[in-house]
């Protein structure tokens, strides 16, 4: 039988909401030893996730002056300096978030990460609420 990723997905989850500032943000990762957590709209429904790597984007590129790299370059820097420039959980997430169902295997759970260059996936068979965010792997 083919591992499936119910077999492996973390059920403990930490949230914030989208008004989230990055200090919250950064105490949330350190309290709670976690490198990503799934971001809450107002009805607590689940808009996005903020990642460490998110949160270092910010920190390595918000100083950083946009210059001139290049025509191409610039334009896809561009999106990562807007994100950079956030102070809010929602101004940095990447959204939306890649869901997977706990029956899924392994396989496919580890080609939707590589193709689509996320470390998280999200349950999509599960409610999530500000009190329960559900399990993510």
């Amino acid at each position: 039988m083919e591992p499936i990723v119910k077999d492996v997905m973390t059920t403990r989850v930490v949230s914030v909401t989208r008004d989230a500032s990055f200090r919250t943000m950064v105490a949330a990762l350190r309290d709670h030893r976690v490198s990503a957590f799934p971001v809450l709209d107002d009805a607590g429904k689940v808009i996005g996730v903020v990642s460490e790597a998110d949160m270092l984007a910010k920190e390595a590129l918000d100083s950083e002056p946009e210059g001139m790299p290049g025509m191409i370059a610039g334009m896809l820097r561009r999106k990562e300096h807007e994100k950079a420039r956030g102070t809010t959980a929602g101004d940095i997430m990447t959204s939306p978030p890649i869901t997977v169902s706990p029956d899924d295997t392994l396989e496919r759970a580890a080609r939707l990460m590589y193709t689509r260059k996320v470390k998280r996936l999200r349950d999509r068979t599960v409610t999530w609420s500000a009190s329960s965010a559900g399990p993510i792997c």
